[in-house]
Formats: C-alpha cells, sequence, structure tokens
C-alpha cells in the first residue's frame, strides 16, 4: 500500500509541477506580446459594454473596442477600450473618450463576471447641461 500511495503522490506532484510551468509559459507569452503592443480581445467586448452600463446604472454606452496592454506607468496588465461613448439618460451624448481603462473585481473575474470597479476615462471631453433653478 505504501508504494501505491507513494507513486500516486508523485504524479499528483509532477502534474501540478507540470500545470505551473504551463501558466509560467502562458505568462510569459503574453508579456512577450504586450510588449510589442496591444493585443486585441474584442470577442470580451459585449462584456464589457455591459460593465460599463451596469456601473452607470443602466445608460447606454458604447465603446470601439477592447485590447489588452502594458501600462508602465501602473506596472501592469489593463484592460482599455477605445473609443468610448457614455450617453445620458435622454440618448445624448454626455461623455465620450478616445480610450479608458478598467479595474474590474477579481473575485467577479474568477467567477466568469465582468463587474468594473473603476473606470477611467482618457483624452475625453464631458457635456455638462445647466439648469436655471
Amino acid at each position: 500500500m505504501r508504494v501505491v500511495r507513494q507513486s500516486f503522490l508523485v504524479i499528483a506532484l509532477e502534474i501540478a509541477a507540470a500545470l505551473a510551468i504551463l501558466v509560467l509559459l502562458a505568462l510569459g507569452a503574453l508579456a512577450l506580446r504586450l510588449s510589442s503592443g496591444p493585443t486585441s480581445v474584442n470577442f470580451i467586448k459585449d462584456r464589457v459594454e455591459q460593465a460599463i452600463v451596469d456601473a452607470r446604472g443602466g445608460q447606454r454606452s458604447e465603446i470601439g473596442e477592447v485590447v489588452l496592454e502594458w501600462s508602465a506607468d501602473r506596472s501592469q496588465v489593463e484592460v482599455v477600450a477605445r473609443d468610448v461613448r457614455l450617453f445620458s439618460d435622454d440618448n445624448r451624448l454626455a461623455a465620450q473618450a478616445r480610450s479608458a481603462y478598467f479595474d474590474f473585481r477579481l473575485t467577479s473575474l474568477l467567477g466568469g463576471n465582468v463587474e468594473a470597479e473603476a473606470i477611467v476615462l482618457r483624452d475625453g471631453t464631458l457635456a455638462v447641461k445647466r439648469f436655471s433653478d
């Protein structure tokens, strides 16, 4: 019995080591790819758009494309939306930006959901409507 248990433990450790090596190789490949420029991830565009709508209380939002890029100033990989347009309740353009980056809740990402914790607009304009009292 001792031989069987020991063999099982050795096999489990070898599988864990192989998985760790694969993860490190994947991260290295991603880092190499991002060092040459942003990588398109438009397959998550609908989810990112919905995360913006949810964060804004249901107001319509549109984005042009979604990319992964390395942020040198924050020293991390960022999910960046380009050509961002945010609309008001009456469907008028309220804000637009050349790009926006997101901070996502890690717990929701691990669960397969995209939930924005913060959305930061870059190089944009904001339309302000003033009402007389």
